[in-house]
C-alpha cells in the first residue's frame, strides 16, 4: 500500500496489466502491484498418472528461502490438468524440451520474458475404430515461467500439429471428447510468520 494515491494514468496502466493474470485486482489507487519472484514450481503429482473419481491426494513441497529474503508473504497457486481415462490411453511423458534451447513453442504460447518447458506423451484412442481411423495424437504440456509465476497448458493434437492455432470450436470439441479440464487453485497467501508458526 502506498501512503497516497498513484497518478491516475499510472494506476490505469498497472490495472490493465493485472487483468493478464489470474490474481486479484487492485481495489484502490493506493495498491502498488509488484510481480512476485517465483520461489518454486514443480509437478506436485507425477504427470500421466491415473486419479480415480473419489481419490484424495496429499502432497508436500519443502521450499527453502534465504535468511535475508526481502519479502514477508508467499502466494501459492496450483493447476491440475485432467482427462478422462475411459477416452484415451496415454504413455508416460518423455524427456523435457526447452524454449531457450531453440525448441519450438506455439505462437499462442510465445510471450516476452517467458521461458517454456515442454513435455510430450504419445496417446492412443480408447476405442479400436477411432484408433485405426483417426490421425495419431500426442499430449503436450507447456509450462510457461515468467515474472507472474507459471502457467501450465495441456494440448491434445495430431502429431506435427501441436503448434497450430486451433479455433475455439475445435478446442471445445477436444475438451469434450477427452474430458480435458484444468482445475485452478489459488491465490492462497500466507505470511512467513504464519508458516513459521506451524513448524
Amino acid at each position: 500500500m502506498s501512503p497516497r494515491d498513484q497518478a491516475p494514468a499510472k494506476w490505469r496502466q498497472e490495472a490493465e496489466q493485472w487483468s493478464r493474470y489470474r490474481e486479484k485486482h487492485p481495489l484502490t489507487r493506493r495498491e502498488v502491484y509488484q510481480p512476485g519472484k517465483l520461489v518454486a514450481a514443480q509437478p506436485w503429482l507425477p504427470p500421466g498418472n491415473w486419479v480415480e473419481g473419489n481419490d484424495e491426494s496429499l502432497t508436500r513441497t519443502v521450499v527453502q528461502l534465504p535468511s535475508n529474503t526481502s519479502f514477508d508473504k508467499l502466494t501459492f497457486y496450483a493447476t491440475l490438468s485432467l482427462a478422462r481415462k475411459d477416452r484415451l490411453v496415454m504413455d508416460h511423458f518423455g524427456g523435457l524440451a526447452y524454449s531457450w534451447r531453440g525448441d519450438a513453442v506455439p505462437p499462442w504460447m510465445n510471450q516476452k520474458e517467458v521461458d517454456t518447458v515442454i513435455q510430450r506423451a504419445e496417446m492412443q484412442e480408447n476405442n479400436a475404430i477411432d484408433q485405426m481411423t483417426r490421425k495419431e495424437r500426442r499430449v503436450t504440456t507447456y509450462w510457461g515461467f515468467g515474472p507472474h509465476g507459471v502457467d501450465v497448458v495441456a494440448v491434445i493434437a495430431p502429431v506435427g500439429e501441436e503448434s497450430r492455432t486451433a479455433s475455439e470450436q475445435t478446442n471445445r470439441g477436444v475438451r469434450s471428447r477427452y474430458g480435458l479440464i484444468d482445475v485452478y487453485a489459488g491465490p492462497i497467501e500466507e505470511t512467513l510468520d504464519e508458516i513459521k508458526a506451524r513448524r
